[in-house]
């Protein structure tokens, strides 16, 4: 999804799919978010014993020491890939694994903040790409905006189903209580439906990027309709993919 993210900034931006640039960038998105993903997986050893047994490390599929070197290898990886491109990507990977260190160490433990960071870095995939293409338009902006939102939505929602099970951090649903934490969940997901319309109106893909972006927008809605968080996460992830699809067609419409 990362990869994907970054093809999408880089289309979105005016690059093509096959270009050298674009493709080093999905190759840093992927390899820092596997990096990330493993690292977190790791920190949440402990928990996700009880709250998600079936994952890898906690199943006992993959031994503590195979994450730890994925997540050091994706880092490195994201790194070298990156300086080819350029020194904005390679900030930018820098100040993203600087955050999702941050993260694990101090910021999930925060009430949202740790939401918003995780949400932050989703959006980061998609400037990624449009850095490698060597443009930011406002569309690229919009597109980051509107993950930003509706990730943050669905990390408080992920936040609202593992509230039982959390050990040794505080999230906004255990401090807040599940009403306020759906509400600012559905708030958040509502905003990225009322931005989802911006780039239309500054000139981007015209009335095919329009019509898949309200079944987008549906998805979204229907997210924010539901009462089980698990279902709500769910709709809004599909609502990011499909959002994710209209933003293609009308790069390439």
């Amino acid at each position: 999804m990362a990869s994907v993210g970054a093809l999408v900034g880089a289309l979105v931006a005016g690059a093509m799919a096959w270009d050298t640039d674009v493709l080093l960038a999905m190759v840093v998105t992927g390899a820092v978010t596997a990096g990330g993903n493993a690292l977190n997986d790791l920190r949440d050893h402990q928990v996700d014993q009880t709250a998600h047994p079936g994952r890898p490390l906690p199943s006992g599929r993959l031994p503590p020491g195979a994450a730890a070197a994925l997540a050091g290898a994706g880092f490195l990886i994201g790194q070298a890939a990156a300086i080819p491109v350029g020194l904005d990507l390679l900030l930018l990977v820098v100040v993203v694994q600087a955050l999702l260190m941050a993260y694990e160490i101090w910021l999930k433990g925060l009430p949202l903040v740790g939401n918003v960071v995780v949400a932050l870095l989703v959006a980061a995939t998609f400037e990624a790409g449009a850095l490698a293409a060597g443009a930011l338009p406002p569309a690229v902006h919009f597109l980051a905006g509107l993950a930003l939102l509706a990730n943050v939505g669905r990390e408080v929602w992920k936040d609202a189903e593992d509230a039982e099970h959390d050990a040794g951090r505080t999230t906004f649903a255990q401090l807040a209580g599940l009403d306020r934490a759906h509400a600012v969940a559905r708030v958040a997901t509502l905003a990225a439906v009322l931005l989802s319309p911006l780039p239309f109106l500054y000139g981007f893909g015209g009335w095919p990027f329009l019509a898949v972006v309200a079944l987008a927008d549906a998805l979204f809605i229907t997210a924010a309709l539901r009462t089980k968080p698990s279902q709500a996460q769910r709709f809004s992830k599909l609502g990011m993919l499909t959002a994710l699809a209209a933003f293609t067609l009308g790069a390439i419409a």
